[in-house]
């Protein structure tokens, strides 16, 4: 059963390629996530839905990842440094300089809460869509979801895809590529985790 009233106005929205944007945040190791979402902003407030956008939020995800990256990149560097003065001087046959550990601990300690921090930040602003698209669905006396799971696992690449669905009116038809890259990425590997685990459990009795 297909939709037959209208859709999201195209002149508000446009039809994004989910693969695309993959690539996108891929290359720019997570930043294009941020810039979706600043971007989509005023898109979904032009939408006269009660729930609104916070553009705030998004600029703030958008600064936490660019602090995530640059704190991964110092200490992939620290790290390379730290290491490297250890084997030149076991080598030397010298005594290692351990006073870097300290450091090492503390910048863990901040790029670890750095990461929940953007973590905590996409999964509200992918949750906040989601309430944006279902109630403007609602408006259309369309009942049919934006599904939770999917956006807790494949965020702003689902909530493209829904949006696309909605320019379309294909709100009614079944979500098949979702399912099969949830279970391709996500279900599969643990499947063969759990395999492995039971095998070796198995072998050392």
């Amino acid at each position: 059963m297909y939709n037959t009233t209208p859709g999201l106005n195209k002149n508000i929205f446009q039809k994004k390629s989910v693969t695309a944007l993959f690539f996108l945040s891929l290359i720019t190791f997570g930043i294009y996530t941020a810039v979706w979402y600043i971007k989509r902003a005023n898109e979904f407030k032009n939408l006269g839905t009660e729930k609104k956008l916070n553009k705030t939020l998004a600029v703030i995800l958008l600064i936490l990842t660019c602090i995530g990256l640059l704190a991964f990149i110092f200490m992939a560097y620290y790290f390379f440094s730290f290491f490297m003065q250890i084997f030149v001087t076991a080598v030397a046959g010298g005594t290692p300089n351990l006073q870097g550990v300290e450091t090492i601990n503390s910048m863990t300690y901040i790029s670890n809460i750095v990461s929940i921090l953007t973590f905590i930040f996409y999964l509200i602003l992918g949750f906040s869509v989601r309430g944006i698209i279902n109630e403007f669905r609602h408006k259309k006396k369309i009942e049919i979801k934006v599904n939770g799971l999917l956006t807790f696992f494949f965020n702003f690449l689902y909530l493209q895809y829904e949006i696309n669905r909605t320019i379309d009116g294909r709100e009614y038809q079944k979500r098949i590529g979702p399912w099969v890259w949830l279970i391709i990425l996500f279900l599969v590997p643990l499947l063969f985790s759990l395999i492995i685990l039971i095998s070796g459990l198995f072998l050392s009795i």
